[in-house]
């Protein structure tokens, strides 16, 4: 379904990054869903991905591992401005994307790419932010990411199994642990795709 097309509409992550400043400036989110609710997440999106952007510093050993890359890559983001996971993950990957031309992040919205997020879901659910590796030569896929980090979704199957939490509670030992992990684990969970996919060449 990931065609060269569909590739060649996607947004760059700089024009997702724009886009997301625009629409909070004209009080928007993107889909068809306007409600209070998404347009308050998407300007809080705003301002994370923004201080993310700012401060955030890529590891040496990830920082070593994209210099040594064999093939080049394409990372298809499925997400939405109004995703809380989108505005804390996404910064890092983009940061690590720019770091080679072997590397390109393409972000595309996931209301507007149902077909495709049929083909991702989580447990069931069309959770974003979800990422694909493909080789960039043939759009092979090579590995999936999303929509957490491992241990942020172990908080989320936490909160689903213990019935007296409520969702405030859980949003906010969620973004604590976004705060206190600085990118971290992103970061090592997507330099382990990239390695997969470099081993699978050898295999």
């Amino acid at each position: 379904m990931i065609t060269q097309k569909l590739l060649d509409s996607a947004l760059s992550w700089n024009e997702f990054y724009a886009l997301s400043e625009q629409l909070v400036a004209e009080h928007r989110t993107t889909g068809s869903n306007q409600s209070e609710t998404l347009l308050k997440y998407t300007e809080l999106n705003w301002v994370r991905m923004h201080r993310i952007a700012k401060t955030l510093s890529i590891l040496p050993e990830i920082r070593e591992k994209i210099e040594s890359l064999t093939e080049s890559y394409i990372a298809l983001v499925i997400t939405e401005a109004w995703c809380g996971d989108g505005a804390q993950n996404l910064p890092a990957i983009a940061k690590i994307c720019d770091l080679s031309d072997k590397l390109a992040l393409k972000v595309i919205f996931r209301d507007e790419n149902l077909d495709i997020m049929n083909s991702y879901l989580t447990n069931g659910a069309m959770s974003i932010p979800i990422i694909v590796l493909l080789r960039k030569v043939t759009l092979e896929e090579v590995g999936v990411w999303g929509p957490k980090p491992k241990a942020a979704m172990e908080i989320l199957a936490n909160f689903k199994a213990n019935p007296t939490m409520s969702r405030d509670v859980f949003y906010k030992e969620l973004h604590t642990w976004y705060a206190k992990n600085k990118s971290v684990d992103v970061q090592y969970e997507f330099m382990q795709l990239l390695n997969d996919a470099e081993l699978s060449l050898k295999v």
